[in-house]
């Protein structure tokens, strides 16, 4: 989908405020309805503020990661940022469910979309894990010192005040 495709969709959409964040479950064992419904839920992302600018899937582990990626892709508007990653199933907590896994949904990729204006407002900040001993298959390390170690990086580091203040 190309923007102006996606920006005329959303003028036609009659929404009380724009959000910032929208989550969906693609089932991608059906094949026959598999791509429809990609494209209705990319319509609904029409209620990001702005349009997405971020798309998370979360996929089965076992899915085709290229055909998943691939056709996410030919239906996202083009400026829209996509990551695909492995998911052992969906991660929902809901109430009256023990389990924090959605039952029944372990065919589909769950999709959360992020709005331009919430991604105007984002510094993505990245610090390597103390793991060194765990790359060699063993713990040398206690979960107090790694941790220690990750709030003397950040406590170093200089975030962008001005990319923080609301747009």
């Amino acid at each position: 989908m190309n923007a102006n495709k996606f920006l005329e969709s959303k003028k036609n959409k009659e929404r009380s405020f724009p959000k910032d964040s929208y989550a969906a479950y693609w089932d991608i064992s059906e094949k026959s309805e598999k791509t429809e419904k990609l494209r209705e839920i990319v319509e609904e992302f029409s209620v990001l503020a702005g349009g997405p600018a971020l798309v998370l899937g979360f996929a089965p582990a076992d899915s085709d990661f290229t055909a998943v990626g691939q056709q996410l892709r030919r239906e996202l508007p083009e400026e829209t940022h996509l990551l695909v990653v492995s998911s052992e199933g969906g991660i929902y907590r809901q109430e009256g469910y023990a389990d924090l896994y959605c039952p029944g949904m372990t065919t589909g990729v769950i999709l959360h979309g992020f709005s331009q204006r919430m991604m105007r407002q984002v510094q993505i900040l990245s610090f390597p894990l103390p793991d060194d001993d765990i790359r060699k298959h063993q713990v040398d390390m206690r979960l107090e010192e790694r941790v220690d170690v990750k709030k003397k990086k950040l406590q170093q580091t200089t975030v962008d005040r001005k990319k923080m203040e609301r747009k």
